[in-house]
């Protein structure tokens, strides 16, 4: 008898020319761009490297620049604080006040050394109110003397003490108000 054969493995088709072409080319291209991609990480790598040791000295002079910065901060606000302050000295120093210039003088003038005078406000239609406080009693009573006396003279007018209180240390502490009526002299 005689032996057939059967094939069982199929007849490869030829392929397109365009698939043959990228059978060739896919693993050159492939390797190509496997070789571009080590090429360029080792090259990001060296770059970051040798730009690590320039970014670390450009950290540590912002650390110590601001370090710096933070020792000057308070001195700055002192600055400031000043500027502030002598800007608004400035502003009332360009405003009117010579009813405030002529009454301070008035009442200083009859300030002891056994009274301190602890608050004073004046405003520009001359009403005053201060507080003090007196060490004893005659320092007290020669105070208010002096006060009526100037009420006397047209100096002061509606003098009022008000909250008048005896310390434990025997001193007394009041607060007075009063109004300030400009002299002739002063108007001119």
């Amino acid at each position: 008898m005689s032996k057939k054969t059967i094939n069982l493995i199929i007849e490869k088709d030829d392929d397109l020319p365009v698939l043959k072409r990228l059978k060739k080319f896919a693993p050159v291209t492939a390797a190509v761009c496997l070789i571009l991609f080590v090429l360029l990480y080792s090259i990001s790598l060296i770059y970051l490297k040798l730009n690590t040791s320039e970014y670390n000295k450009l950290k540590a002079e912002v650390t110590s620049s601001e370090k710096k910065i933070t020792s000057y901060q308070a001195t700055e606000g002192l600055y400031l604080a000043t500027f502030n302050i002598l800007d608004v000295i400035n502003k009332i120093l360009a405003k009117n006040f010579s009813t405030v210039a002529d009454t301070l003088p008035e009442v200083y003038g009859i300030d002891s050394d056994e009274i301190d005078i602890k608050t004073l406000t004046v405003d520009r239609n001359g009403q005053m109110s201060f507080s003090l406080t007196a060490y004893s009693l005659t320092a007290l009573e020669v105070f208010v003397g002096e006060l009526l006396n100037k009420q006397i003279d047209a100096v002061f007018s509606d003098i009022k003490a008000q909250g008048i209180l005896r310390d434990k240390d025997g001193s007394y502490t009041m607060t007075i108000s009063l109004k300030y009526r400009k002299s002739p002299a002063a108007t001119s």
